[in-house]
C-alpha cells in the first residue's frame, strides 16, 4: 500500500501555474501533500485494524480526498487560486482529480468513480453525508452494495477516525502555511 508520487513539483502543472502566475512558493503544499497522503494511510490501515474490511490503494485515495476537501479551508487566498492549490495537491499523488460528483450509489455504480474529490465538496452540504461517505468507502473496498446496518456502522467508524485525525491535520497545515 506505499504510494509513489504521480509527478514531481517542477513537473507538475497547478504547481507550475502558482509559481509563475502567482510567485507562490510550492513546497509547502508539496508538504500537505505528502502530509495527506501520510494520513490517509494510516487511516486506511486503522479502518481495517478496526473493522474486518482490507485497505487498499482506492480507500487511501479515498482519504486523501476527504482529508483534502476538508482543510481546502486553511488556503487564505482567492478562491480561483484554492482550486488551482487543491488540484496541484491532488494532481502530486493522483494527478488530475475527476470532476464527476457523485451523489448516490447508483451513480457510483454506473461511473465506477475512485476519485472523489469534488464530490465530497458537494456531499458535505447534505444532510445525508455520514452515509454516502461509507458508501463511498465501501465501493472502494469491495465494489459491492453497502447494507443499510453495515452502512450505519462504517459511516460511525469513518467519523470517528475523521474526528479523530482531522484536528491533528489542521494543525499540522496551519503550521505549513
Amino acid at each position: 500500500m506505499a504510494h509513489e508520487v504521480f509527478v514531481d513539483n517542477n513537473e507538475n502543472p497547478p504547481f507550475i501555474y502558482l509559481k509563475d502566475e502567482y510567485s507562490l512558493k510550492i513546497d509547502k503544499f508539496s508538504e500537505i501533500a505528502d502530509l495527506l497522503i501520510t494520513a490517509a494511510m494510516a487511516t486506511a490501515k486503522r479502518l481495517e485494524k478496526e473493522s474486518s474490511y482490507r485497505a487498499n490503494d482506492y480507500l487511501v485515495h479515498y482519504f486523501y480526498d476527504l482529508f483534502l476537501s476538508l482543510n481546502s479551508g486553511l488556503f487564505q487566498h482567492d478562491s480561483d487560486i484554492v482550486s488551482v492549490i487543491i488540484d496541484g495537491i491532488h494532481f502530486k499523488y493522483y494527478g488530475q482529480p475527476s470532476h464527476k460528483i457523485i451523489s448516490s450509489q447508483i451513480q457510483l455504480w454506473a461511473e465506477k468513480e475512485r476519485c472523489f474529490l469534488r464530490s465530497f465538496f458537494s456531499i458535505f452540504k447534505e444532510e445525508d453525508y455520514p452515509r454516502l461517505l461509507a458508501i463511498f468507502a465501501y465501493y472502494c473496498i469491495s465494489e459491492d452494495g453497502l447494507e443499510a446496518t453495515e452502512g450505519l456502522m462504517l459511516s460511525k467508524l469513518i467519523l470517528s477516525l475523521t474526528e479523530y485525525i482531522s484536528p491533528k491535520l489542521k494543525t499540522k497545515i496551519s503550521n505549513i502555511l
